[in-house]
């Protein structure tokens, strides 16, 4: 008895056997190993995990003792069969379920993609929202996946320290940021949105509020083609697009707006060859210009594979290989960030001065060196 499931494109083939040539010299635990070395065999190629599963099983039945099949099955009790045949069609559709959800794997260096609901990284929600994107003819040229830029010439500037781009500070020593949240969104979602604003004021002296009538710079959070934001402060209308699907979540809210006070991703940093090699082989061919290096706003912080401006590995993968090796431990987990870390967040204090009046408590111990 065979099933077959689809997830992405890919079919799965699960396969459980049941005999029906059962005879009297037959005994209960050989029947039931053959079973289960069944049903490894056929989900081996879409799940090691139930491989696991079912030779624990054919181990813990042959431990039991040998029984005279006679008794309960003959060529002639085909009831009996039926519901051996039941039992392994409920049983593999458990394992089906379970190869379905399972998350990120790698099989020889080449990935194998997780759902959202198992906690996928920042940069992987990016590039999965921004895949196949068609920007619209009213959107600006977007660079490194979600920076928005002028024109193509001006993809290797960064207009924060070629031009400045701080928002104001007040004399109460806060930044206050105009936003406009657009009525595309649900109650949910623009809650999710809101999330992510409000995260900023409890560790720096951001402040995030909504628009009024007199602002004329404010950030523009709307549903447009995948996510992505300017960097630093352009004046005006300054679009943050926060696509409906794909880019609500509460570490992409954070990464865009981080953007749009002035950071750029981590790999782009000028000293990131010293923590960072570049698989120029594995890059898709006309993107790998988003790993040109720029002279960054680094605020004297170390490179930080945990900070949520940190791409993932396989970013911009042309063979699902890595695009980015950790050096000089290939093996260190990087780009896994679902929210800012801590040096993101020692960044913006320094970026935009926020001790230089007294300092939250919050801010202090961020900025408190980590002893361990």
């Amino acid at each position: 008895m065979c099933f077959v499931f689809t997830e992405r494109g890919q079919m799965i083939l699960l396969c459980a056997a049941a005999q029906h040539d059962f005879s009297t010299s037959m005994s209960l635990p050989t029947v039931s190993l053959s079973l289960s070395l069944s049903l490894s065999l056929s989900l081996s190629l879409s799940l090691s995990l139930s491989l696991s599963l079912s030779l624990s099983l054919s181990l813990s039945l042959s431990l039991s003792p040998s029984l005279p099949l006679s008794p309960y099955l003959s060529l002639h009790q085909k009831p009996v069969a039926m519901m051996v045949k039941m039992f392994l069609a409920v049983f593999a559709l458990l394992l089906a379920s379970a190869a379905l959800v399972q998350g990120q794997t790698e099989v020889e260096g080449v990935r194998r993609e997780k759902v959202p609901s198992l906690g996928m990284s920042v940069g992987e929600l990016l590039e999965k929202a921004n895949r196949g994107r068609t920007l619209r003819p009213n959107e600006p040229v977007v660079v490194e996946g979600d920076i928005a830029i002028k024109t193509v010439s001006g993809r290797n500037a960064d207009p924060c320290t070629a031009q400045g781009c701080l928002w104001r500070k007040w004399t109460d020593g806060l930044v206050y940021i105009p936003y406009y949240i657009a009525n595309q969104y649900s109650p949910r979602e623009k809650a999710i949105i809101i999330r992510g604003l409000e995260s900023f004021s409890a560790v720096s002296c951001i402040r995030f509020r909504p628009t009024i009538q007199n602002d004329v710079e404010w950030l523009n959070i709307e549903s447009e083609s995948g996510c992505y934001s300017w960097v630093g402060r352009q004046g005006g209308k300054q679009v943050v697009s926060l696509a409906r699907q794909g880019c609500l979540y509460h570490g992409t809210v954070q990464h865009e707006l981080l953007h749009a006070l002035g950071f750029n991703h981590e790999q782009t940093r000028s000293d990131r060859d010293k923590y960072i090699k570049v698989a120029w082989e594995n890059i898709i061919d006309d993107q790998k210009y988003n790993f040109n290096k720029l002279n960054t706003l680094n605020q004297g912080t170390p490179y930080d594979y945990s900070s949520v401006m940190q791409y993932e590995r396989y970013a911009f993968s042309k063979n699902n290989k890595p695009t980015m090796i950790p050096i000089p431990n290939p093996n260190v987990a990087f780009g896994e960030s679902q929210e800012m870390s801590k040096n993101d967040i020692i960044r913006i204090n320094n970026l935009y001065k926020c001790c230089e009046s007294p300092c939250h408590s919050s801010i202090r111990a961020v900025q408190e060196p980590n002893r361990e």
